[in-house]
């Protein structure tokens, strides 16, 4: 006879299609769910994803932040695309940087909100890490048992000098000082390392590994020496052995082809993409087409639960990409303040800034489609965006300020319903104190019950939730 699990795997290989190229498969079946269909039907609770979605040179204030409060406020113009998913959002408005930092306007900000700490220069206006960023942080909590800790992609690879800011600015994940988690432009790479040799979808085996699963891990062979040398290290060392020994981990995991732990059978590998769509140049980037298929490929990777954590690095701060529908122009080595670059535009356009506001709505219409495929794809009594926390967010209110310690505060939008943990419908938290976005990533942190009480060093450390967002 039978089996229910063989029968579901079979009617997988028929997934109804979401986007374009996305095959994703058939929504979770009664018998692998509980009674209720809010829970796998051993009565482990369906899983829950956290994700950081990051595009760079803030909004225009004007057009971006609601008038209402709580659950009465009405999209904006520049958060109008986000119209079909809008009782999953909320739009935080006053949480600001309270680290007095030195650095760039762009990036002291943004590594106050990854790390709740100021890091320490490294020469220049390059500064190293001195906290991991919170991403890092919650999948040490609750993706430990996927092939893959986190996942970190991105789009505008545009910013490829390593002078000014240094390589740390190129990411928006950090396990610590020196140790950035560099984003992947490229989605057949992305693909392959995915979806190639050692993908195992949930509940399945990997023959070929086998044996490697049966041997002990390399740690397991050099533990004693391991204990040894940490004795012997300093503070900082210690943290950098435990760095490399938590890469070597991770790398092992990947290699042995570890299936992910939830086995619903929601799960069918995506045809590996025809192109790269490589950057064209300094400027260019193949927006649409490289946009979609790295969204495609997250979803996928999600729903399979090769992890539970991502980050998606959109675009850039302080550089010469331009967004699609602006021309090129001649770069001026010297300084990034000119040209039709929105970074540009935030310093040079005046008004209400019409060129600046065509990015960000650009940039919207992107989060948006990640939250509506997340939201078609069902799964239990509900859909997989019911189960993910995501924070979308810049490092300034507006590029031409550069202000991140005062009102109105860092646009962010907190997507997703956490397995009910986010409030739904989502509200218009705003804050006329200037809380410590520090909160903020505390706050998912206690949506997706990664047991995280506190979160930043000093001035950047938060204690305390934002409760009007949690159910």
């Amino acid at each position: 006879m039978t089996s229910k699990h063989a029968l579901s795997r079979r009617l997988l290989l028929r997934g109804a299609a979401y986007g374009v190229g996305v095959s994703v498969g058939l929504p979770m079946l009664e018998a692998m769910l509980n009674v209720n269909g809010e829970a796998l039907a051993a009565g482990d609770p369906l899983p829950k994803r956290f994700g950081s979605w990051y595009w760079g040179n803030g909004v225009v204030a004007s057009h971006w932040f609601p008038s209402g409060n709580g659950p009465t406020w009405q999209l904006t113009p520049l958060l109008q695309p986000l119209s079909n998913v809008k009782d999953y959002v909320s739009v935080l408005t006053g949480a600001v940087v309270q680290i007095p930092y030195q650095v760039s306007g762009h990036f002291g900000s943004l590594m106050a909100i990854l790390s709740g700490a100021l890091g320490t220069p490294q020469g220049g206006l390059n500064y190293a890490y001195a906290n991991k960023s919170f991403d890092v942080a919650i999948a040490e909590k609750i993706s430990t048992m996927q092939r893959f800790r986190s996942l970190h992609l991105g789009v505008a690879s545009t910013d490829t000098s390593d002078a000014d800011f240094g390589v740390v600015h190129k990411a928006i994940s950090h396990n610590g000082p020196n140790a950035p988690n560099l984003p992947e432009y490229d989605p057949i790479a992305l693909y392959d390392r995915v979806f190639g040799a050692g993908f195992v979808p949930p509940g399945g085996t990997n023959v070929a590994s086998v044996t490697i699963q049966n041997r002990k891990s390399v740690l397991d062979v050099v533990s004693a020496d391991t204990r040894a040398l940490q004795a012997k290290l300093g503070t900082k060392d210690k943290q950098r052995l435990d760095q490399h020994l938590q890469g070597i981990a991770d790398l092992e995991r990947q290699l042995t082809g570890m299936p992910g732990m939830m086995t619903t059978g929601a799960c069918v590998k995506p045809t590996r993409p025809s192109s790269s769509f490589a950057a064209i140049d300094q400027q260019q980037i193949q927006w649409d087409a490289l946009t979609t298929v790295q969204t495609d490929l997250l979803v996928h990777a999600l729903v399979c639960d090769q992890t539970r954590v991502f980050t998606f690095r959109q675009s850039p701060a302080n550089d010469f990409t331009v967004y699609p529908g602006f021309p090129t122009f001649v770069i001026d080595p010297n300084t990034t303040d000119t040209g039709t670059s929105m970074h540009a535009m935030t310093h040079w356009e005046g008004g209400d800034q019409p060129g600046v506001r065509t990015c960000v709505e650009f940039v919207m219409t992107k989060f948006a489609a990640l939250l509506e495929k997340l939201k078609a794809i069902p799964e239990g009594a509900g859909n997989v965006l019911d189960n993910c926390a995501i924070l979308g967010f810049s490092e300034c209110t507006e590029g031409r300020g550069h202000n991140a310690t005062a009102q109105p505060g860092i646009p962010m939008l907190i997507a997703g319903r956490a397995g009910g943990k986010l409030v739904h419908p989502g509200i218009h938290y705003r804050s006329t104190s200037g809380r410590n976005v520090s909160c903020v990533p505390l706050t998912m942190m206690a949506a997706v019950d990664a047991g995280i009480t506190s979160w930043g060093i000093g001035p950047g450390q938060a204690t305390q939730v934002i409760s009007e967002l949690l159910v």
